[in-house]
């Protein structure tokens, strides 16, 4: 999409945040909506994105589900695809950089030990290649309550 005064917007893919110049907007599945800030953004984001959208992945006509990026699919992600054990407690958190990426906090192994959880979720960008993920994926590590010196 091209405007008269030269700004562009890409409103196809899943729904993302997108900073320009002249503001933030929500952006995909063909829609352009400007918004206040972050939360709003993130808000519209998980309200619009209630089911699984496909896209095409890198051009190589290979389709790839993509959650929401939202901290609902993260759990539930989390609950269906893996052993760990996710609570009311369990604390998700977005990559304030990279969409698709959140921080969970507050989940236990099924031998009951802590663990912090890094979620990647398909469909979104890796930061480093640029190439659209094709799996959910998650990495996770022991929750150190003190660092002995």
């Amino acid at each position: 999409m091209r405007f008269s005064d030269g700004m562009t917007f890409d409103t196809s893919g899943p729904l993302r945040k997108v900073r320009k110049s002249d503001g933030l907007y929500v952006v995909g599945n063909g829609m352009l909506v400007p918004v206040n800030d972050d939360e709003e953004a993130r808000k519209l984001i998980e309200s619009l994105s209630s089911t699984f959208t496909s896209v095409r992945h890198d051009g190589l006509n290979r389709i790839v589900e993509v959650p929401p990026d939202t901290a609902s699919s993260v759990r539930s992600y989390l609950r269906d695809e893996t052993s760990l054990v996710v609570s009311e407690a369990t604390a998700c958190t977005p990559d304030p950089l990279h969409m698709g990426v959140w921080k969970v906090t507050n989940v236990t192994d099924p031998h009951g030990m802590k663990m912090v959880v890094v979620v990647y979720l398909a469909g979104y960008a890796n930061g480093l290649t640029g190439r659209t993920r094709r799996y959910t994926d998650f990495e996770c590590c022991m929750e150190l309550d003190s660092v002995d010196g």
